[in-house]
């Protein structure tokens, strides 16, 4: 498909069609809205009403029994073309000889005219002479009806042709779909032991689903627009028992010269196919559809979501046997989520060892722009960062899985303070291990000590609703005192590089909000709150000549 490729040539052959579909289909519509708020008689000038159409609409009570009546005609029209058009594809799957026969048949009331089907039914109906199926209900006894003036009947009445003509139509598309499927997946479902039954239920359907969704949407805009069988049966009567809403946009519009009202039934009419089409997707969509009905798990909201399929057994404490978990909706945490998360941290580096056959092995390692951050913040930045991926997946069904993440946290964060230090990983954890746990001390405004852990609450499921702050492990990051400007001076240390013993600088800044937040070294004075930075010689330097990051 080199030619589309080629945007001149793309543009050449797609731009008539659409404008012509503008043409044709945008445009009425827009004229049909503009029309909407305005009295026109089709003769003279149109006069601007606003929502009055709109509210003479909502309280016309011909509006809503047309209404009614289109939901039962959509209801009766896609059932029957829907289930019919199924139900012989499936049958013809079957069949060896005299398909392609069959298939015609079928498919030629579709290319009948509607004038013809309408005659056709019309005598079906007809009581003199005795139509077809009043002959047929005879025969059993029962008298003739009128089923074209019976209010009782004629909303079915007008509705069965409509139903009948394109059942055929569907029933080729459901056949092409049906006889298109992996025949080796049938065969593996039949050496199991499933019946026929089980394979049009649990795999063909299935399988076939998006074209399912494909017809029924097609189906039920069609039947939106159905007009002409109703229309030419009884036009909307008797009285307005077999009222459609395109048959009275018709007759408000182009009997009684109302332009302005029909053009406002029209609107509904686009708004409601709009909304109902919506629906449908909403409600069949391939996420759904996938949760429910496939063996993938399907992803929402960062989550991986599926069906439990238990096929084993479990006695309940009463004494009965139900299936474990089955029907249940499982949520898991998935995989490359907290790998990205890790690598996004640079908390972790994978290598490929050859010797084993290019296998992987994972090696935490130091965070470069956490080495001139205080001990504390160093510790709390880790929990931030492990306490927010808890919380978010906290309601998973394998959120244990997290431990894999927290262990390379954990010797991310033991490289990051060697490193700050410049010594050895069993040295920083004897100097800061009290028990089991990893502290850090600081001192408070009142002259004490405060600890804070590293991060030790494990990783148990929890789906707990928890009231007042929606923060469920709050930072331990108030109440520890900031150093003063003379300690961090007399600690000759740069807070950039680490640097020890070196003459310092002070760089400082007027306002916070004078920093843009681009660049690492600014980044790193807002998220302290400092308007100063302690610095070496040589970075001072290069912060000014634009090179510190």
């Amino acid at each position: 498909m080199g030619i589309l490729r080629d945007r001149k040539a793309f543009c050449v052959f797609l731009l008539p069609g659409l404008l012509f579909y503008i043409l044709a289909v945008f445009y009425p519509i827009e004229e049909s809205i503009r029309l909407s708020f305005m009295e026109w008689g089709g003769i003279g000038a149109r006069r601007f009403v606003g929502l009055e159409n709109y509210i003479h609409m909502f309280r016309d009570p011909v509006f809503y029994t047309a209404f009614v009546n289109n939901l039962i005609y959509l209801v009766i029209v896609v059932s029957m073309q829907l289930i019919i058009g199924l139900i012989f594809a499936v049958l013809l799957t079957y069949m060896t000889k005299h398909v392609a026969l069959i298939k015609t048949l079928y498919y030629v009331p579709c290319i009948i005219t509607t004038v013809a089907v309408t005659q056709l039914f019309r005598s079906m109906y007809a009581t003199e002479p005795t139509g077809l199926i009043n002959q047929i209900i005879n025969a059993f006894g029962i008298r003739s009806i009128s089923w074209l003036t019976n209010i009782k009947t004629v909303l079915a009445a007008v509705s069965l042709p409509e139903g009948w003509r394109f059942a055929g139509m569907y029933m080729v598309i459901f056949y092409a779909a049906l006889i298109s499927l992996d025949k080796e997946v049938m065969e593996a479902a039949r050496v199991d032991g499933a019946t026929d039954w089980q394979l049009l239920i649990k795999i063909k359907l299935p399988m076939i689903r998006q074209i399912i969704l494909l017809t029924l949407t097609m189906c039920l805009t069609g039947a939106l627009r159905g007009f002409d069988i109703p229309f030419l049966l009884t036009n909307g009567g008797p009285g307005n028992v077999s009222e459609l809403m395109s048959t009275y946009m018709y007759k408000k519009a182009f009997s009684s010269n109302q332009y302005g009202y029909g053009s406002t039934l029209s609107v509904f009419i686009i708004i409601e196919s709009i909304l109902v089409v919506a629906l449908l997707r909403a409600v069949m969509s391939e996420e759904k559809t996938l949760i429910t009905h496939g063996h993938d798990a399907a992803k929402f909201l960062g989550y991986e979501v599926t069906i439990a399929k238990g096929e084993h057994n479990k006695k309940t404490k009463t004494g009965a046997t139900r299936r474990v978990n089955n029907g249940k909706v499982l949520l898991y945490v998935p995989h490359d989520k907290w790998v990205k998360r890790l690598f996004s941290y640079n908390a972790l580096k994978i290598k490929y060892d050859k010797q084993n056959g290019n296998k992987e092995v994972w090696e935490p390692v130091r965070r470069t722009r956490l080495l001139h951050l205080d001990d504390l913040e160093i510790l709390n930045q880790y929990n931030a960062e492990i306490r927010g991926l808890y919380n978010y997946y906290r309601l998973a069904n394998n959120v244990s899985v997290l431990n894999n993440f927290y262990y390379v946290m954990r010797y991310s964060m033991l490289k990051t303070f060697a490193g700050k230090y410049r010594t050895r990983i069993s040295r920083i954890i004897r100097k800061y291990r009290q028990g089991k746990d990893f502290v850090v001390e600081y001192p408070k405004k009142n002259g004490k000590v405060g600890k804070v852990l590293f991060y030790n609450d494990g990783f148990r499921r929890n789906t707990k609703v928890e009231s007042g702050n929606p923060d469920i492990v709050a930072r331990a990051v108030e109440n520890y005192g900031r150093n003063s400007l003379i300690k961090r001076l007399q600690a000759n240390q740069c807070e950039w590089c680490g640097a020890e013993n070196v003459p310092l600088e002070i760089h400082h800044v007027r306002k916070l909000k004078d920093l843009s937040g681009r660049k690492q070294w600014e980044i790193a004075m807002i998220g302290r709150k400092r308007k100063t930075m302690a610095l070496c010689v040589y970075c001072h330097d290069k912060l000014h000549a634009g090179k510190l990051d």
